[in-house]
C-alpha cells in the first residue's frame, strides 16, 4: 500500500513552496503553517493521481521489465481496493484544501482535472503528455503562491516550465521500451528528444540568468547572480545522465526525477548549493 502510493515522488511538491522562499515569507509563521499545509495536500492529490495513472496503465504495465512490479499489475492489490484509495485521497485533498484558502481549492481542483486527463488521455498523445505533466508542476507553483496570498509570479511560471520540461524530456529518452509499453500512440524519436533537451536546457539557463538580474523582487545588488552557476551544472550533470541511461545497453531502465536527485550526488550537491545560496542571497546578505 505504502509503494501504491509513491511517497519518494512527494519530493515533486517541494515545488509549492518556491513561492514562500521566493517572495520573502520564510520568516512569517502564518506563511510557513500554510506552505505545509498545501504541501501535505499535494502529497495526497499526487499519491491519488498515481494510483488512478497505475490502474488505467496495469494491462501495459504487466508487460514492461520494471512497471509489472508496482502493487496493482502484480495483483498484489485489487483495483476495487486502489480505487476507492485514490478517490477518498482526492476528495480528502480538495476538502482539506478549503483550510488553506479557498482560492487554493480551485488549484488543487484544477489539478485533479488535469491529472484524470492526463491518465485517461493525454499521456497517450506525443508532446502532449510533456504539455499535461508540465502543468502539473506550474499548477503546484500557482499553489504554493496563492496559499500564502501573494501575486503569482511570471518568472516562478517561465522558469517552474522549462525546468519541468527539461526533466520530462530527459525522463522520456531514458526509457526506451517499446511505444506500446509506454502507452503512446506514436514514438519519441532519440534524435528529437535530445535536441529538444538542448533547446529547453538553453532556454532554462537563459531564463534563469535573466530572472536573477531583472526580477523586480529580487536584491537590487544582483547578488543572485551567485546561483546561476548551481543552476548551470544541474542542467548540464542532468543531461549527462540522461544521456548516459538513455544509450544503456541491458536491462530497461527508468531515471525517475526522484531517484536521479537521491541517487547521484554531484546533482544532489548542485541543487543543495543552489538552495543554500538562494537563502544566503535573499536572507543574509541583504
Amino acid at each position: 500500500m505504502v509503494r501504491l502510493l509513491r511517497p519518494r515522488q512527494w519530493i515533486k511538491n517541494g515545488v509549492v513552496a518556491a513561492a514562500l522562499l521566493f517572495a520573502d515569507r520564510l520568516s512569517h509563521p502564518a506563511s510557513v503553517i500554510a506552505t505545509a499545509w498545501a504541501v501535505l495536500v499535494f502529497c495526497a492529490v499526487s499519491s491519488g493521481g498515481y494510483i488512478l495513472n497505475d490502474l488505467v496503465d496495469a494491462p501495459n504495465d504487466r508487460m514492461h521489465p520494471l512497471k509489472k512490479y508496482r502493487p496493482i499489475a502484480a495483483g498484489q492489490i485489487r483495483p476495487g481496493v486502489a480505487l476507492g484509495l485514490a478517490i477518498s485521497l482526492l476528495g480528502l485533498a480538495i476538502g482539506a484544501s478549503f483550510a488553506v484558502r479557498p482560492a487554493f481549492m480551485v488549484v488543487t481542483a484544477t489539478y485533479v482535472l488535469l491529472t484524470v486527463a492526463y491518465s485517461v488521455a493525454l499521456k497517450r498523445v506525443p508532446v502532449f503528455d510533456v504539455v499535461a505533466v508540465t502543468g502539473g508542476f506550474v499548477i503546484r507553483a500557482i499553489a504554493g503562491a496563492i496559499a500564502i496570498n501573494v501575486p503569482v509570479s511570471i518568472w516562478l511560471l517561465l522558469l517552474t516550465s522549462l525546468i519541468a520540461m527539461f526533466v520530462i524530456l530527459a525522463k522520456r529518452l531514458t526509457d526506451p521500451a517499446p511505444t506500446v509499453l509506454l502507452g503512446l500512440r506514436e514514438s519519441y524519436p532519440a534524435v528529437w528528444l535530445r535536441g529538444a533537451m538542448v533547446v529547453v536546457g538553453i532556454a532554462c539557463l537563459v531564463s534563469y540568468l535573466l530572472y536573477a538580474v531583472l526580477a523586480s523582487n529580487l536584491p537590487s545588488d544582483h547578488v543572485m547572480l551567485l546561483t546561476v552557476p548551481f543552476v548551470a551544472i544541474g542542467i548540464l550533470r542532468y543531461a549527462h545522465l540522461s544521456g548516459v541511461i538513455g544509450t544503456r545497453r541491458g536491462p530497461w531502465i527508468t531515471a525517475a526525477p526522484d531517484e536521479t536527485l537521491v541517487r547521484d550526488q554531484p546533482l544532489l550537491l548542485a541543487v543543495a548549493g543552489w538552495a543554500a545560496m538562494c537563502v544566503v542571497a535573499l536572507y543574509w546578505i541583504r
